[in-house]
């Protein structure tokens, strides 16, 4: 007996190609409306694979051998978005942080007392680096921090910019480096009767120059 030919057949619903009464590979339960098919796949890939949150899509994709488009898909059901790097402080004792607190207090006391911001003047310097750490985008979910960027070796080349404010009369703001605090320009700046504001250690806030140039 011949071999018989298979036959192609459209079901009831006129939509749902056979093959001797079989559906076909296309329409077969659990392939094309499976959700552990290829998208689940990938989709579970990208979720769980740990990964460099700096990694843009295209990098992602290649490093999960993901579809591009399904990065950008599970990334926004998860709710991540990119934000830019930024710079952190050098990390402070618990004696550094009660002196920024008590002077902090005590400079917002004397302003309530009598205005003085007017009457500051602040000078510094600030260096140029040669090699300067790029801040990179990160996939972080909505309301979370992005990624933190080590600042530049002290030591490396660099350039020295000196930048100096002056407002009306005298008061003088600058960091506690060592010049600075040196008894000799202590002594010398108590000849000029300058008020000198105190700076506890690591404080960019309050040292304009050094955070606020550019």
């Amino acid at each position: 007996m011949s071999e018989e030919m298979p036959v192609k057949e459209v079901g009831d619903s006129g939509d749902e190609p056979r093959v001797n009464g079989e559906p076909t590979p296309e329409t077969a339960p659990g392939v094309a409306d499976d959700p552990s098919g290829t998208d689940a796949n990938d989709e579970a890939t990208v979720t769980s694979q740990p990964s460099d949150s700096c990694q843009t899509l295209q990098e992602l994709a290649t490093s999960l051998a993901v579809d591009l488009l399904m990065v950008g898909k599970c990334l926004k059901t998860m709710g991540m978005i990119q934000k830019q790097g930024y710079w952190v402080l050098y990390e402070l004792k618990l004696r550094d942080i009660e002196r920024h607190f008590l002077t902090c207090e005590l400079l917002l006391e004397r302003q309530k007392r009598k205005g003085f911001l007017h009457r500051i003047v602040t000078g510094d310097e600030k260096w140029i680096h040669y090699d300067y750490p790029k801040r990179r985008k990160s996939w972080v979910k909505l309301g979370q921090p992005s990624t933190s960027v080590a600042k530049q070796n002290i030591h490396e080349s660099k350039l020295l910019l000196c930048i100096c404010k002056r407002h009306d009369k005298v008061i003088l703001l600058h960091d506690n480096a060592h010049p600075h605090v040196a008894k000799p320009v202590k002594t010398y700046l108590g000849t000029l009767k300058w008020d000198v504001l105190p700076h506890p250690p690591y404080s960019p806030d309050i040292a304009p120059s050094d955070y606020h140039l550019f």
